[in-house]
């Protein structure tokens, strides 16, 4: 065959069935070629049966990429090929979250439709087919959450809460040194003990996974405060972490607003202001720097003027007949 110019491109005498002259696997580009046949000894003549098999470059016209799509809300994309003559035979995607279904008309026009689950990027490969040749386009589509939400480590979508208050008892806290606190909480025991808890709470919005196997713990719903959760660190050796104020904002997420930090524990037998009030205050005198005198002798002036009895039994007393902190 002749190419622009008259150049000779390539040419066969018994390549095909029956020692037929034939060429194959040629690559062309767009152009006007002159395909010439005739026979392999010359003056000869006979009848020549010719014929062409092309495919054609593929071309695609008004598909979006990267196209933008919003999770729970349905899409669709329509874009035109060519050559007609091409199958618009398959289309998937990676990863999973995403399937797009695929739809074609007469005359090249075709589309892709869907719904993402979870807000990802996705690669969709689109394959179309030239008899037994096939061509492939890929676009890429960032699926977003809705507004108003915030994605999750899996993809999903949440819908964040107002964060809960701190859980905060009106006590007035001696503080061992170098921990300050600023809310604690008091839990009975049997015999006689209590366990009294103060924390700093530190406001850091985190979302853990339900049933993640970082999860040490979880207690008890509070109507006010919500939930308290332990999770591992993540860090070698690293103490657990402590989260309040969670929320339940999904089937999967909790949303936690605070980090208790500085937590410190006392455990306390027959734990009443009036078991404490004066060993605390004489150990006050004695190390005031450990022990804070100055709270421990405000405590007892109060406790004449609020009628609040947990102004009393929820103080934590780092002074008095407690044993060492944990």
């Amino acid at each position: 065959g002749h190419g622009p110019g008259g150049a000779l491109l390539r040419q066969d005498n018994d390549s095909g069935q029956d020692s037929d002259a034939r060429l194959s696997s040629v690559s062309l580009p767009a152009g006007e070629y002159t395909v010439t046949a005739t026979t392999n000894d010359p003056e000869r003549t006979g009848d020549f049966n010719v014929s062409v098999d092309a495919v054609v470059p593929l071309t695609i016209d008004g598909l979006d990429s990267p196209y933008t799509a919003t999770v729970d809300e349905p899409f669709s994309d329509g874009f035109t090929y060519r050559p007609v003559t091409a199958k618009f035979a398959n289309v998937s995607v990676t990863p999973s979250g995403l399937t797009l279904t695929r739809s074609a008309v007469a005359g090249g026009g075709a589309g892709i439709a869907g719904t993402p689950r979870r807000a990802d990027t996705y690669t969709a490969t689109l394959t179309f087919t030239q008899r037994s040749h096939t061509d492939t386009a890929t676009i890429e589509i960032t699926a977003q959450c809705p507004a108003g939400k915030s994605k999750m480590s899996d993809g999903s979508c949440v819908t964040e809460k107002d964060k809960l208050s701190k859980r905060h008892y009106v006590s007035i806290v001696p503080q061992p040194a170098g921990k300050p606190t600023d809310t604690c909480y008091k839990t009975d025991l049997s015999g006689g003990l209590s366990v009294y808890t103060c924390r700093k709470l530190i406001e850091a919005r985190r979302f853990v996974k339900k049933g993640s196997d970082q999860i040490v713990a979880v207690s008890d719903l509070h109507t006010t405060y919500g939930t308290m959760l332990i999770v591992r660190s993540g860090q070698a050796d690293a103490a657990d972490v402590t989260l309040e104020g969670c929320q339940s904002v999904s089937t999967a997420y909790w949303q936690c607003d605070y980090r208790a930090d500085h937590i410190w524990r006392q455990k306390v037998e027959r734990a009443t202001a009036t078991n404490y009030t004066f060993p605390s205050l004489r150990r006050g005198v004695e190390n005031p720097l450990k022990c804070g005198a100055a709270l421990v002798a405000l405590w007892t002036t109060l406790r004449t003027v609020t009628p609040d009895a947990r102004t009393f039994t929820l103080v934590v007393n780092a002074c008095g007949a407690v044993e060492e902190n944990e």
